[in-house]
């Protein structure tokens, strides 16, 4: 489908030879940004960070432009910079084929997502509500049988002897993110929007409500291998809460051997369970990286460390499983905020229901993956019957 590009897009889209290439980072908010310029043709710039709508696509052309023109060595680059393109060229690590064996892949899956965003995302949802709701002190009895039809639907639950009707929508954004819509939120007629975003780093989920003024974000995110549970809500334009608490993993992470075959090996595993009951499982391998002016054609750079991540999440229903995983290598040296390369990211649906099936969607979103998992797995399916 052909598809409207603004100027800025169309910018990138049209970088052919590269002059000049920095990775460096900008403080906001005491917090370290990745961020790139590029200067480009004869006297072309462009500059982002990772804030920016189109910063991962100037990524994505940079080291297409890059791996076009790297045998020339004629790009100026600063000795950190030119180690990460050097090092982003490195693709095809993954063995892609063992995630796949046993399936067949299929043009038509009988079971693709989006047919299971209700079961997905709703005990998220159910849980903001609770805790919106329990801020006045309100305890609400939900009803167990829900309506929904790939996506469109309706919840309802007991507020003390009255019963509130919530209809609501789900719009997957793209793997991994989506919005709801939900109405009759606190008050009749209030219409929140609520996004949930699972990323490398962890869950955001942030709400929004104009009737009756709501605001809010509430993230699990990881910062240096510690999970911690930020907050932020505000109603009728006051602050009524803000926390940040780190969450304890379970003592047990037996959890993690169903998805081993996700994790690259070796990795130090932490398994949580968030209050709605999803599982998080994160599994993170340092790796110091000793490299040469002629093993990566780059400068030689000290104290550089790549760190292998594994983020799965998983949701575990009755008769129904979905899980979300998210690999990648960040590559990180002191003084820079580093940047990530994504290995893959896929979900997979088990439904465990008489002649049910698994199925496994390999994700095309915009990631910085090339070689032949774009080639030859993104955005693709495959399935295999149960028992």
């Amino acid at each position: 489908m052909i598809k409207y590009m603004d100027e800025q897009e169309m910018a990138i889209a049209g970088i052919k030879s590269l002059r000049m290439v920095h990775f460096y980072q900008i403080i906001r908010d005491h917090e370290a940004l990745p961020a790139a310029m590029v200067y480009y043709d004869k006297h072309k710039i462009i500059n982002l960070c990772v804030l920016d709508e189109y910063y991962e696509k100037l990524l994505d052309k940079i080291w297409a432009v890059y791996l076009e023109e790297c045998e020339g060595n004629y790009i100026v680059a600063d000795e950190y910079t030119r180690y990460v393109l050097s090092r982003a060229g490195i693709q095809d690590s993954v063995n892609y084929e063992q995630y796949v064996d046993g399936f067949k892949q299929v043009s038509n899956p009988l079971y693709e997502h989006r047919g299971y965003m209700g079961d997905i995302v709703m005990p998220m949802v159910r849980y903001v509500i609770n805790e919106l709701y329990g801020m006045s002190g309100i305890t609400l009895l939900w009803n167990p049988i829900s309506k929904d039809w790939f996506g469109t639907g309706e919840i309802s639950a007991m507020n003390g002897d009255k019963r509130v009707h919530m209809p609501y929508r789900i719009v997957c954004i793209r793997e991994g993110c989506y919005r709801i819509e939900i109405g009759n939120v606190l008050m009749t007629g209030n219409k929140m929007t609520i996004g949930i975003a699972y990323g490398k780093d962890g869950l955001e989920i942030t709400l929004n409500s104009t009737v009756f003024h709501v605001e809010g974000r509430i993230s699990y995110e990881f910062v240096e291998d510690k999970l911690f549970c930020r907050s932020d809500i505000w109603i009728d334009h006051k602050q009524v809460h803000v926390s940040n608490n780190i969450c304890q993993p379970q003592k047990s992470v037996c959890e993690s051997n169903r998805c081993k075959t996700y994790m690259y090996e070796d990795m130090n595993t932490s398994v949580y369970t968030l209050p709605w009951g999803m599982n998080i499982i994160y599994g993170t391998k340092d790796m110091n990286v000793q490299n040469t002016q002629e093993q990566y054609n780059a400068v030689n750079v000290q104290n550089t460390q790549e760190q292998y991540k594994s983020v799965v999440y998983v949701t575990q229903l009755k008769s129904l499983e979905y899980m979300y995983c998210i690999a990648c290598r960040e590559i990180g040296q002191t003084g820079h905020a580093g940047i990530a390369v994504y290995d893959y990211a896929l979900d997979k649906v088990v439904d465990r229901r008489d002649g049910g099936y698994e199925q496994l969607h390999f994700c095309d979103m915009g990631y910085e993956a090339r070689g032949r998992y774009k080639e030859l797995y993104a955005g693709r399916y495959f399935e295999k019957k149960l028992g």
